[in-house]
Order: structure tokens, then C-alpha cells, then sequence
């Protein structure tokens, strides 16, 4: 497999270049989509468009019926000023593929030709998942409700993401929880405001939501109970315009990321009873809001050997590595794991290069290119091994 992956190899790179430089945010992805059907029309690979907005699916149909494996990428871009200085940099002045969904779908479109030059070996179906969306309200979801999982039916999913700090050639994976729910909350609080000289005139929303920001960690974990891991952070604190003046309102943003589904549904009533009972000391008001996003990623355990499996015949057994925490990003791929027995693993693209080390989301992400191999190989093998 790793061999007609370095077939298609010099094809990949010049995909993930060609996108790189024309990057396009959630829903607006009309060239990247054009452009994937264009890939799939010269390879005389069947697709349906226009799904979800701008969703492809591509079919590779072997040489009888059977299952059917799902395979994802996601297509969209980042809001961040590219500062790589590759001869391929973005056109699109504050827009950056910073999240490597261009290797994402050039490595898919790899994993395309391998398998349709090989359809004759299995049966069944596989069914590659252009998306729309990841980094904002999600495309996974909208896809899947018109119908991508149907007709056929989908047997089983997959899905990868480049992941710096993971050396080139290896791939970490793993049982269970893998990402979070990323979940954001804004609490809004109304007191008196007044003269910063007369604070006992006033109810001084800053002195509330500086205690919530102070306790609300300590107040969770009593209320929660839990071991299992959660992260907090208060990430946006606004109030008052000048230093002699007590402002009327304070406003707290944050985010709160959960593994666990049952621990994620105790999570907004124990945040705001530590709220309520805080504001209520202070003699103030307060506005509530926890925003819930997508769902805990959490891989299937038969899946994931299944796909380790499959890793090991093209990476060598000591390249496919367990990975014991799930990262605390969120990834909408939770809702195919929640409708489809799924596996999703982390593909490294890092060498000794510092440019290739540089976190997600970084104006300097980068990633070295021959984890394209890797990436289009593993995928291709799982489809094969499952399909036959």
C-alpha cells in the first residue's frame, strides 16, 4: 500500500500546495470543492456535490457488493495571517490553512486513487467525505442528516489529523475518548455601578466575577466529583471603561472541555449554582449562558484495533503508538463516532525542522509532506482490510 501511495505521492503534494494557497473559510469552500470534483472526475471516481453547502462525497465501488467504509476529511480554513514564507503561501490575505485540512484532503484524494486503482481486490464500498465546516458550527453534522451515512449504509468510519510533535511515519491511536466536547459559557453580571470613591454606594459586578473566577475550579470539583478529566478556562474578562468608575455590568467568557457525556450534562447546573450563590452574596444579578458545541470524539475499541491493525502492515508495528490521554480540542467527527462504530487517530508531521513543530492554528504551521504517505496509506489499508 505504501508503495502506490509514493505512486501518487508527487499528486498529493501538488494538492495540498495547489489548496494551500487558496484557502477558504466554513461554508464558503466553492473552489476547494470544485476543485476535489475536478480531482475525482480525471480518476473516474463517481461523486455527489452540494451537500451540506459545499460537501463532496466520492464512491470507490469494488467488484461486488458488501460494507461500506467511511472515510473523512474536513476542507475549511483559519481567520489567521499567514507568516510560513513558502513559495505556496496563501492568496487570500488573512486566511491560512493552519490547521492542515489541505494535507487532509490531498491525502483523501490520495487514498482516492490508490483504492480505485485496486477496487477489484474487495467488495463493498468506500465512501470519501469531503466536509464543509470543521472549525466553526460543523459540517458533520448537516452531512450526515442529509443522508451520508445511507445508501449504502455505512459499515464503519475513519478519519485522521495531522498532528505536530507526532515524528513523521508514526501515528498515535487510541481506545475511548480521544477529543473533547468543546463547550463555551458567558456569564453576564448586572450591579450598581457608581464612583469608584464611594464602592459602598455600588454593587461592584468586577468583585463578583473576579470570586467566580477565583472559585469556580474549586467549587467544580466539589460539586462534580469526578476523576475524570475536565478543563476550565475563563479566557475573556470585560468591565468598565475608566479607573475612577464602577461599572454596571461585568461580562466572563470561557470554554469548558468534558470527555465524558454524563459528566458533560452535570457540568452547566453546577456552574451556575457556584454563580447564583456568589452573585447572591454580592446583591446582583446575573445572565447565564453554557453553549453547547460538539460532542466528546469517542473512538470504538474494536474499530481501533482494527485500524491499528491495518497501520502496522504499512508503518511497522513500533510506528503505531497507544496513546493513553485524550486531547482536550474539539472535533465534529464526534457526531459520525456517535452514529457509526469510528476510529480517529493523530498523524505525525514533524521532523527535525523546527517549521514543521509549530502548534495548530500557528501563522507558522507547517507540515513535512511525506506525511502524506502515511496518512493516504493508512487509510487505504484499513478500507482494504475491513472491506475484504
Amino acid at each position: 500500500m505504501l508503495d502506490l501511495a509514493k505512486k501518487y505521492y508527487d499528486k498529493m503534494v501538488r494538492i495540498r500546495r495547489d489548496l494551500h494557497q487558496c484557502p477558504e473559510m466554513a461554508y464558503c469552500e466553492y473552489r476547494t470543492s470544485e476543485y476535489i470534483e475536478r480531482v475525482l472526475a480525471e480518476n473516474h471516481i463517481p461523486f455527489q456535490n452540494k451537500i451540506a453547502g459545499t460537501g463532496v462525497v466520492g464512491y470507490i465501488i469494488g467488484k461486488q457488493p458488501g460494507k461500506t467504509v467511511l472515510l473523512r476529511a474536513d476542507m475549511d480554513c483559519l481567520p489567521v495571517k499567514e507568516q510560513t514564507g513558502l513559495s505556496f503561501a496563501s492568496k487570500n490575505e488573512g486566511f491560512m490553512h493552519a490547521c492542515g485540512h489541505d494535507a487532509h484532503v490531498a491525502g483523501l484524494l490520495g487514498c482516492a486513487m490508490i483504492l480505485n486503482e485496486i477496487k477489484d481486490q474487495f467488495s463493498g464500498t468506500v465512501k470519501l467525505v469531503f466536509q464543509p465546516g470543521e472549525e466553526d458550527a460543523g459540517g458533520a453534522e448537516p452531512m450526515i442528516k442529509e443522508g451520508i451515512l445511507e445508501n449504502p449504509q455505512v459499515d464503519v468510519c475513519a478519519a485522521l489529523h495531522v498532528t505536530p510533535g507526532i515524528d513523521v511515519g508514526k501515528i498515535e491511536v487510541k481506545h475511548g475518548p480521544l477529543f473533547a466536547s468543546p463547550d463555551d459559557f458567558h456569564i453576564t453580571l448586572h450591579g450598581i455601578g457608581g464612583h469608584g470613591a464611594t464602592p459602598e454606594l455600588c454593587k461592584n459586578p468586577i468583585m463578583a466575577a473576579s470570586e467566580i473566577i477565583n472559585s469556580m475550579h474549586g467549587e467544580l470539583k466539589t460539586l462534580l466529583q469526578t476523576n475524570i478529566p475536565y478543563v476550565l478556562s475563563f479566557c475573556s474578562f470585560e468591565a468598565g471603561t475608566c479607573a475612577t468608575v464602577i461599572p454596571d455590568t461585568a461580562v466572563i467568557k470561557g470554554t469548558i472541555r468534558t470527555v465524558d457525556p454524563i459528566l458533560r450534562s452535570k457540568t452547566e447546573n453546577a456552574m451556575e449554582q457556584v454563580i447564583r450563590n456568589i452573585c447572591k452574596k454580592h446583591e446582583i444579578t446575573y445572565e447565564f449562558k453554557y453553549i453547547y458545541f460538539y460532542p466528546a470524539t469517542i473512538n470504538d475499541n474494536h474499530t481501533t484495533d482494527l485500524l491499528a491493525a491495518s497501520a502496522a502492515k504499512v508503518l511497522k508495528e513500533e510506528n503505531v503508538v497507544w496513546r493513553k490521554e485524550p486531547k482536550m480540542i474539539g472535533e465534529d467527527f464526534a457526531y459520525f463516532a456517535q452514529n457509526v462504530p469510528s476510529s480517529y487517530f493523530l498523524l505525525g508531521c514533524s521532523n527535525d525542522d523546527p517549521a514543521t513543530q509549530n502548534p495548530l492554528h500557528s501563522s507558522n504551521f507547517n507540515i513535512d509532506e511525506s506525511c502524506l504517505l502515511y496518512g493516504s496509506s493508512v487509510m487505504a489499508q484499513f478500507a482494504y482490510d475491513f472491506l475484504r
